[in-house]
């Protein structure tokens, strides 16, 4: 059927290049959109090896003490406190955004290759420093290229579908992390780290291939144009005004919402960080001072448990902050949190140990869902609320350095006898710090129940729904779980 004379003459009028130009623009938006995805598919059994394998392969394989452990989170914390400040530079020296991934990357696939030096010569003197070196080299080559791959995906992803794109892309991750990292617990039962280097040496040669392959399909993809900046818009009453500065923000930082929950976080984090980084130490040490498990099904159930209940409980954390605000669940999150390493102290069942990673779950995903949401209103000017934001996390890393420090001196101190700075509790000195670590979280709780509800309430409109725009998991940069994930342990 042939078309009327109008609309033949209304559709010759349309020029056909635009057309054509609009739909190759989608075409590769969409075909950057499915690499990215089967990308965090493929790079998933890296991240499964580093988050919960290389603890094992230090302690277990080369003998590595717990407070030598401990290092795997503070220099790394340490590092991203002053490459924060020169990132920007940093990326354009390294040629934008997408060449920065890709080298990094292809850094951290050369770095996990290496880790095989010191796997296979555990008696050495320098096996425990090379295999450290190397594990912190990594965690800090991701502290450039993670904000890289942000930076290159919010251009890449339409702004109307980033918040359902980001959350679909980072659950696939974690269910297929999940899936590697039973998996490698499979192989470490078959080949166990305490026999052996092979079956480490298989997990090593599959997380090279997986980052090798994702830094393959980040070569290939897109790297559109970069958006132009956003006009600045207004403040209110309850937000920074002028210039900003770190000095000005740490002067105000009980006179505003943005500074007063920012102290609550960095007062909580000390706490956390007593122990945070030590709870896999503790796992893999020998009875009684630790819980005496292998790098299997036990070890990986306990390191993940918190991590899937976070991604389960998204939605329901989401809600919540709707319904109660984020200043409210936040309060609740921040008691929650301080009971954490009781139980841990407490017990050694491991029945109840995965009840309380449970609990621990859902308490984690009820603060970053809330701080997430507060993050997102502290300033309606994008550009400001990203300075905001890195003051924000300056102060929490720096505080949370400090806890981590102190604890790793205790736990060296405690390797003494009679007089030592923590007496063991049921023969465990770990179970002394876990119970100083929720002692010293007490103070978050009060201020949490003196400063937050004095916060503002946040309208309606502004808040409602805000948390579908994080990605769903790994919402804000938690200090207790490492840097960008690494070398994961209990949500204590």
């Amino acid at each position: 059927m042939s078309l009327p004379t109008a609309d033949a003459s209304a559709s010759a009028s349309i020029p056909a290049a635009p057309i054509n130009r609009h739909w190759r623009r989608g075409s590769v938006v969409r075909h950057g959109l499915g690499i990215a995805v089967f990308e965090g598919v493929v790079v998933a059994a890296m991240l499964a090896f580093a988050e919960s394998f290389i603890v094992p392969l230090l302690q277990v394989r080369l003998g590595a003490s717990p407070s030598q452990i401990g290092l795997l989170t503070i220099i790394p914390l340490l590092g991203t406190v002053f490459t924060g400040i020169v990132l920007g530079r940093i990326i354009r020296l390294l040629g934008g955004n997408k060449r920065s991934v890709v080298l990094h990357a292809l850094v951290q696939s050369l770095l996990i290759a290496a880790m095989s030096i010191p796997l296979h010569n555990p008696g050495a003197e320098w096996a425990v420093p090379v295999g450290i070196v190397l594990a912190v080299s990594i965690a800090l080559a991701g502290s450039i290229g993670g904000p890289a791959w942000i930076n290159w995906m919010g251009a890449l992803v339409p702004r109307r579908v980033q918040s359902r794109y980001l959350a679909y892309r980072s659950r696939v991750v974690i269910l297929v992390k999940l899936g590697f990292a039973c998996a490698f617990a499979q192989i470490l039962h078959l080949l166990p780290a305490e026999v052996g280097p092979w079956g480490l040496q298989v997990l090593i040669a599959l997380a090279v291939v997986s980052r090798l392959l994702s830094a393959w399909l980040i070569h290939i993809q897109h790297e559109p144009a970069a958006r132009p900046a956003s006009a600045n818009v207004g403040t209110d009453s309850h937000h920074h005004h002028g210039a900003l500065s770190f000095t000005s923000f740490l002067r105000s930082i009980t006179r505003t919402d943005l500074g007063r929950w920012t102290l609550v976080w960095a007062v909580l984090h000390f706490g956390v960080m007593l122990a945070g980084p030590y709870f896999a130490a503790y796992m893999l040490s020998e009875l009684p001072r630790g819980l005496g498990l292998s790098a299997g099904w036990t070890y990986v159930m306990l390191i993940q448990m918190a991590v899937l209940v976070r991604v389960a409980a998204y939605p329901v954390a989401g809600r919540l902050v709707d319904l109660f605000g984020p200043a409210a669940v936040l309060r609740v999150a921040v008691c929650g949190i301080m009971v954490i390493p009781v139980a841990w102290a407490l017990t050694t069942s491991i029945p109840l140990l995965l009840l309380t990673e449970v609990i621990s779950g859902l308490c984690w995903c009820m603060a970053e869902v809330s701080v997430g949401v507060l993050l997102f209103t502290c300033h309606r000017d994008p550009i400001q609320r990203s300075h905001l934001i890195g003051y924000h996390q300056s102060v929490v890393n720096a505080v949370a350095v400090g806890g981590a420090i102190i604890g790793m001196v205790a736990l060296d101190t405690s390797l003494g006898a009679t007089g030592s700075l923590l007496p063991p509790l049921n023969g465990s000195d770990f179970h002394t710090l876990f119970l100083l670590s929720a002692l010293f979280r007490l103070p978050a709780v009060i201020l949490a129940m003196r400063l937050l509800p004095r916060m503002r309430a946040l309208r309606a409109e502004e808040s409602a729904g805000l948390w579908r725009m994080l990605p769903g998991t790994d919402l804000v940069l938690t200090v207790s779980r490492g840097l960008s994930g690494f070398f994961r342990r209990p949500e204590g």
